[in-house]
Order: C-alpha cells, then sequence, then structure tokens
C-alpha cells in the first residue's frame, strides 16, 4: 500500500511538471500514454493524491510551497524592477528567484531593454516605424508621432478687394502664419463661381488655381486666368489662402475678390479705360454744366471730341447756372456688374442740390439713365456733393460705395458739416443713406466733408477707409480716418491726425488737399499722400505721406516730402495725387503742385521705392503752353488730376492735367487737358494728346467755361 502512494507521488510530480526534477522523458507512443492515464483515472488510481499533498507533505522544490530554504516554489514571474528603471520580470528556477530580466522593448518613451535607446521597437529607431521615437515629434514624424497643432491662419495682404487688374497672372500676397513647427506650408484657391450677395459663405467648388505646399506667402500663375473677351471684358474672382503643417491645416482665410483683366474708369465694359473731364461752368444746348466722355481705344482716346457729352439734368433753368454740374466727378463699379459707373456733383447752388449717379453699360454713359440722390435732410440751401468719393468696398459685400460730404450741414452749430454714406447694390445704391457720420467735434463753420477720400484698403483687414477733412481747413485743419468693417463705417474715427504743428499759422492749409495714392512702398498697403502748402514762400512747404500698416497708428508713420530748396514755389502740395505705377517698377509715383513767382504751375514727381518715395523730384513736369500773360492757366490744378488708368490698353498708366484757364483761338479762358501716354519708362514732356474745349459758349455772366477743372482718375 504504501508502495502504491509513492508510485503515486511520482506520476503527479511527473503529471503536475516539476520543475526540479529534470527532464523527463517519455518514449514510445504518446496516445498510449494518455490512454493508459486515462484509464488510471477512471479506475480512480489518482484519487487521495490531493488528501496525500495535504497529510503526508514531503519538502521538495515544486511541491507549490516556499519550504525552508526556498525563496520561491511557483510557476508564475514576478514584475520587477531593471537596471535602466523599466519594469522586468524575474522567475523562480530552482526555488530560487532569477535576476530581473528586461522586456521586450515596446513604444512607451522609455529605454525598456536597457539597450541606451529608448523605443527601438524595430531595431534603430526610424520615421515609420509606428512609434514616436528617436527624438521625432509631431513636426517631424506626424505619422509616428500623431498631427501638430494646425499653424495660425494666414490673412490677405493684396490685391485688395474690388481692385481691378489689367493683367490676367495677378500677384497675390498674404501675412505669414505661426506655429510649433515653424514656417508652414500654403495653399492658395482662386475661384469665379462665387455670387453676390453672399461670397463669404463661398464653397470653392471650382476652382480655377489651386495650389499647395507653397513655401512663399505670395503667389502668380504661369497662365492667364480665363476672362470675358466681350463686353463687360474681365471677370471677377476670389480668393482665400491658408497654412498646413502637412495634413494639420488651419481654417481658409476670408475670401476677397478682385477683377481681373478689368481697367479703371471703363463705362463700357470693352477693356479700355475711358476719359471724362468736367466743365461745370460751359454751357451745352442751353444746358449750364456738363461732364465730356471720351471713349478708350487700341489708338488711345477715340476723338479729340467728345463721344458723349453729360448735360446738366436742370436743363436751361438759370438756377442751374450756379450749379456747377461736373465739379468734382468720380468713378468706380457701384452695382458691381463689370462697368464703371461716374457719379457727378452739382455744388455751389442755393437750389436743388443733387448728386448724380450715372451708370455704366454697353453702350457707355448716357445722360437719361442716372440715380439722382436728394439732400437726405430736406434743407433746399446745402453744400450737399461738395465731397464726393468712391472706389472702395466699406462693408465687404462685394460692392463699391458712395461717400457724399455736406460740409453746410446745420447740427448743433451752423455749418458743423456731416458725411452720408451710401452702400453700393445690384441696382446702384437706395435713395436714403445708409449711414450718416456726424461731426466729432462739431463747431461753427467746421465745414466737415468738404471734401472725402476712400482709401481701398491702408491696413490690410478686407475694408476699406474714409478720410474726411474738418475742423476749419482754412485756419488749422484736421483729418478723421474712419475704418471699414462687416457692418458697414464705424461711427467713430479710428485716427484723428491734427495739424502737425502745436500754434499753425492761420491759413496754412492742412490737409487743404489729400489723395489715396495706392501702395507707393510695396508693402502691399495702400499710403495716402497730404498736402500742407502754407501758401507763402519760403514758410516750410510740406507734403505728408502716409503709410499703411497693420501694426503702425498711422498718425505715427509718415515721411516727410519738403519743397526743394531750389525752388522759389509758394502753393508746393495745395494739390497733390497718384500717377500709379507709371514707370512699371512695381512702386506707385506721386506728385505735387507749385507755383513759382511768375504764376507758372510746375508739378514734381516723386518716384516710389522700397524705402518710401525719392528724396527729390524725378521729374518736373512744365505746362506745355502759356497763356497771354506767360502763365500757365492753372496747369495740373484740377481736381483729379494724373492717372486715368490705360486708355489704349498697351499695359501702361496715362497721365492727364487740366489747364482750365489757358486760351485757345479767340476765345479766353475755354480750358485745355493734356494726355500723356505711358512708355513704362518715363513721362515726356511733351503731351500725347491736348483736348480742347469743345464747346466755348461761357454762361451769361461767367468769363470762362473751366474745361478741364476736373478729371475723373482713379
Amino acid at each position: 500500500m504504501k508502495r502504491r502512494k509513492i508510485i503515486k507521488i511520482i506520476l503527479f510530480i511527473f503529471l503536475s511538471g516539476c520543475s526540479s526534477c529534470g527532464e523527463v522523458y517519455l518514449t514510445g507512443d504518446l496516445s498510449t500514454h494518455e490512454e493508459g492515464l486515462d484509464r488510471m483515472e477512471e479506475e480512480g488510481f489518482f484519487d487521495g493524491i490531493e488528501e496525500l499533498k495535504e497529510t503526508e507533505q514531503i519538502p521538495f522544490c515544486g511541491n507549490g510551497i516556499v519550504d525552508s530554504g526556498e525563496e520561491c516554489d511557483t510557476l508564475i514571474p514576478q514584475s520587477c524592477t531593471t537596471t535602466c528603471n523599466s519594469t522586468g520580470s524575474r522567475f523562480c528556477e530552482n526555488c530560487r528567484w532569477s535576476n530581473c530580466r528586461v522586456p521586450q522593448e515596446s513604444c512607451n518613451g522609455v529605454d525598456d531593454n536597457c539597450n541606451g535607446i529608448v523605443d527601438d521597437v524595430s531595431g534603430s529607431p526610424f520615421c515609420g516605424d509606428s512609434c514616436c521615437n528617436g527624438g521625432e515629434n509631431s513636426c517631424t514624424c506626424p505619422g509616428d508621432c500623431g498631427l501638430p497643432p494646425p499653424p495660425s491662419a494666414p490673412s490677405p495682404l493684396s490685391p485688395h478687394n474690388g481692385q481691378r487688374l489689367e493683367t490676367r497672372r495677378p500677384l497675390f500676397r498674404w501675412f505669414s502664419s505661426t506655429g510649433e513647427c515653424g514656417e508652414p506650408e500654403y495653399s492658395i484657391q482662386v475661384d469665379d463661381s462665387c455670387t453676390i450677395p453672399g461670397f463669404s459663405s463661398c464653397d470653392f467648388s471650382s476652382p480655377e488655381i489651386y495650389e499647395s505646399d507653397l513655401h512663399e506667402t505670395f503667389y502668380s500663375s504661369s497662365f492667364d486666368l480665363p476672362v470675358r473677351t466681350s463686353p463687360p471684358v474681365g471677370k471677377r474672382y476670389y480668393w482665400r489662402v491658408r497654412a498646413c503643417y502637412g495634413e494639420s491645416c488651419c481654417p481658409w482665410s476670408e475670401i476677397w475678390y478682385i477683377d481681373v483683366g478689368m481697367v479703371e474708369n471703363d463705362f463700357n465694359g470693352d477693356g479700355f479705360s475711358d476719359f471724362a473731364v468736367g466743365n461745370p461752368e460751359g454751357a451745352y444746348n442751353d444746358k449750364f454744366g456738363n461732364v465730356f466722355l471720351y471713349y478708350g481705344g487700341i489708338n488711345g482716346l477715340e476723338s479729340y471730341y467728345p463721344s458723349t457729352v453729360l448735360v446738366n439734368p436742370l436743363g436751361n433753368d438759370l438756377r442751374s447756372a450756379s450749379h456747377k454740374f461736373g465739379k468734382n466727378p468720380v468713378s468706380s463699379d457701384i452695382n458691381a456688374d463689370g462697368y464703371s459707373d461716374l457719379v457727378v456733383g452739382a455744388i455751389n447752388s442755393p437750389w436743388l442740390k443733387k448728386v448724380y449717379i450715372y451708370l455704366g453699360g454697353i453702350m457707355g454713359l448716357s445722360s437719361d439713365n442716372f440715380i439722382a440722390l436728394e439732400v437726405p435732410y430736406g434743407r433746399i440751401a446745402s453744400s450737399f456733393g461738395d465731397g464726393l468719393s468712391a472706389g472702395g468696398d466699406l462693408n465687404l459685400d462685394g460692392f463699391s460705395d458712395l461717400v457724399v460730404g455736406d460740409p453746410s450741414y446745420d447740427g448743433t452749430y451752423t455749418d458743423e458739416g456731416a458725411v452720408f454714406v451710401y452702400y453700393g447694390n445690384s441696382s446702384g445704391v437706395e435713395n436714403t443713406p445708409s449711414l450718416i457720420i456726424q461731426n466729432p467735434f462739431p463747431e461753427m463753420d467746421d465745414w466737415f466733408g468738404s471734401k472725402v477720400e476712400t482709401v481701398r484698403d491702408a491696413d490690410a483687414d478686407g475694408y476699406a477707409e474714409v478720410i474726411i477733412r474738418g475742423e476749419k481747413i482754412l485756419e488749422k485743419g484736421r483729418l478723421y480716418i474712419y475704418r471699414g468693417s462687416s457692418t458697414g463705417v464705424e461711427i467713430a474715427p479710428s485716427t484723428i491726425i491734427n495739424n502737425p504743428f502745436s500754434n499753425p499759422l492761420e491759413n496754412s492749409f492742412w490737409g487743404w488737399d489729400f489723395k489715396s495714392v495706392g501702395d507707393v512702398n510695396g508693402d502691399g498697403f495702400d499710403d495716402f499722400l497730404v498736402g500742407y502748402p502754407l501758401y507763402e514762400v519760403n514758410m516750410g512747404q510740406k507734403a505728408y505721406l502716409f503709410w499703411g500698416s497693420k501694426t503702425v497708428p498711422l498718425e505715427e508713420s509718415y515721411t516727410l516730402i519738403y519743397l526743394p530748396a531750389e525752388y522759389n514755389f509758394w502753393g508746393f502740395g495745395g494739390i497733390v495725387g497718384s500717377l500709379c505705377d507709371f514707370n512699371l517698377d512695381g512702386y506707385n509715383d506721386i506728385f505735387l503742385h507749385g507755383i513759382d513767382s511768375q504764376n507758372i504751375s510746375y508739378l514734381l514727381i516723386y518716384s516710389g521705392t522700397s524705402d518710401g518715395v525719392s528724396e527729390a523730384p524725378s521729374l518736373i513736369l512744365q505746362c506745355p503752353e502759356l497763356d497771354m500773360e506767360n502763365h500757365g492757366g492753372e496747369f495740373g490744378a484740377s481736381e483729379g488730376n494724373g492717372c486715368i488708368g490705360d486708355v489704349n490698353r498697351d499695359g501702361n498708366y496715362d497721365i492727364a492735367f487740366g489747364a482750365s484757364e489757358l486760351p485757345t483761338e479767340n476765345t479766353n479762358h475755354r480750358g485745355k487737358v493734356f494726355v500723356y501716354y505711358g512708355d513704362g519708362n518715363s513721362i515726356s514732356s511733351n503731351p500725347s494728346l491736348t483736348l480742347i474745349n469743345p464747346f466755348p459758349t461761357p454762361l451769361p455772366f461767367a468769363e470762362t467755361g473751366e474745361f478741364g477743372t476736373s478729371i475723373v482718375n482713379w
């Protein structure tokens, strides 16, 4: 019986896997042994084994009990800390714990197998081994480490909203983005399928351009964007940008729009700039005050004789004699139909004060097709329309907006002035103003709104700005700058630029003339020029060129342009203006008007540069003709002198200057306009074309027709 129990114990040890019993070999057919064991089980051979273990314990390694002198007696390994502080395993071997064995390397940020290399799951770490290791991060190996946070969103810089570009390969520029992974890659989309209103939510379903992996903050296509070749020539395109780190991309930027293959002042949509000249005191068919239209063509202006005459809507009513219809016309595409529209004021009249909007079309402008804006507050005698400006989108809805000044508006004080804003729409504008800008510092005779100017975008936020003159301009002068926004013009000025002198001279004429002059230094921001003529010789005559910026306040960023010491001029800067980029060097150019001691007018032209503007005039123009008293006939003193677009579509900017008091033949003070076709280099001293007053008949009580008093520029 005892022998049978010993056999049972031995068999039990064998069958339970004794780790200290050496190697046990079973020979023969294993199935035979299994069958034998089964028979032993059936016969109850192993019955009582458990009881035997409990009642007849014999100390030995492998019995599952830590007996005296043993460290362990188990088949289950224990966790332990390796020499490199990873979590390893130790095993019970011969009832003694083994050394801590290192685990297999896993992707957990530590050196599991103690070989001195962290996370070497595939031998040597490499990008693509499915583990963020070897100094990798989401920037260097997003496939292993996951996508990094996207970079900040870029924003468009230029071209500005509503800008007309003759080229079909625009240069798009935007602000750079920042993020954890350094310089990102950029994508740009350009699409013509968006619509107005509502283009801000356009999904760019079929972009003409979709470029990615751009490493610069600018892009120009290698092909011409498709445009219409029949009126209205050109096409509107919308664009947006975004920044990415691989597949981690920020949202798309705000959508901007430009008019590609188009030129400014194209009233009939044929692809050539047209030309408008005001003759506010002239008579045509007994109608006092008119605007002459000259249409551009392959050879320039089609005729010395106007193609169309816009006559004073008041007809031959003698009250229109002082209406000065055509004093300050401006141009823009207010209804966004692809045709330029013309806005004409009728100022200095004590009756029937109005502003007229002539809508462009395939046949050009017509005296019969206009919208008449009445004085909004019902006052008969006003100066509504003394200040006029258009050409900027103040609320980013895709339409150009109209700004009308009324310096004789009475509020708390007489003639404190006000400005009326009309937002463009598909029909033109509403008859009532969208917004009234009140004088922020009203006082008597302040004449707030006597001159207004729209800047297309001085801070690259996508919205145009409005500059308004006020604060007794003949005495001290003050300029107010109002920013546009998604809801329209802000009701309070964002910037106030006072007369730079703390104790300005009376009649110092600070801000007598100011003009948006485009991008003079090529940084993508529109700039504006302010004259400070003083109207006294040797009184420090100068002009201020204010630089657009996103970060520097406008009133703190300017360059002074002084009258050169060798010129004994007066009134330097009394008239200022833009010449576009007449020499095609990538920088807009400017001019300032001055008069010598013989009352001969000169135009001092300054070239834009990457550093700002040239220190000295790069060119000086004198009136090509003199009047009977050897004077210049007010050459260059017209409203709107300067760049008139591209009337012959040769890719160069053309220039025009009026001389409203130059006589022709036997009629005194009829007026002339000198047109200079651009050649991409300079401006010739000899005009390409001279236009004369086609209808010399003056008003019954006026000595001049004042042809060329105003010119439509852009």
